[in-house]
């Protein structure tokens, strides 16, 4: 024999199918917000990568600045007042893209595989341009204390060679 559900068996089953709705909602919202972030951080990532790619090429098309760089790059290099400023601007422009990575990193919106891979790359950047003169003419600028220990410790053969 069949029995009739009561009013407060409908509203019981009523309650678990729609908690069962929300509990499903909920996984799809975190599936979502998980796809954004992976998004997001791989274009974040994309952007650091295009930022130094920019300042490359822009260098590479100039031959003026170009020259500065080469010649900045050496230990004992004498450039004007203009073309140190230069330079040092290029530099900055470089160390300001690895500080906002380490920055990205910090805030959890970049993998440390690839910051390591970022600083193993700007590591090596900072061997071949950044002297300890270099280094002392523009540290005054606030970077974070990640990214100044990575190039302290990058140039560091650099500073023994020249004390």
């Amino acid at each position: 024999m069949k029995r009739k559900l009561s009013l407060s068996e409908w509203a019981a089953l009523a309650e678990v199918v729609g908690t069962l709705g929300v509990i499903i909602s909920l996984v799809f919202l975190v599936i979502s917000i998980n796809r954004s972030t992976a998004e997001a951080a791989a274009g974040a990532s994309q952007d650091f990568f295009n930022s130094v790619l920019t300042v490359e090429m822009a260098l590479a098309s100039d031959a003026e600045w170009s020259a500065i760089v080469v010649a900045g790059r050496k230990a004992d290099a004498h450039l004007s007042e203009t073309d140190q400023f230069r330079y040092d601007a290029y530099i900055v422009s470089m160390i300001d893209n690895w500080d906002g990575m380490q920055s990205r990193f910090d805030d959890g919106l970049m993998k440390l595989e690839s910051l390591e891979d970022y600083d193993a790359f700007f590591s090596e950047w900072a061997k071949r341009h950044v002297s300890p003169a270099t280094w002392d003419r523009i540290k005054w600028q606030h970077y974070s204390k990640g990214t100044v220990l990575k190039l302290e410790k990058a140039i560091a053969p650099l500073q023994a060679v020249t004390d």
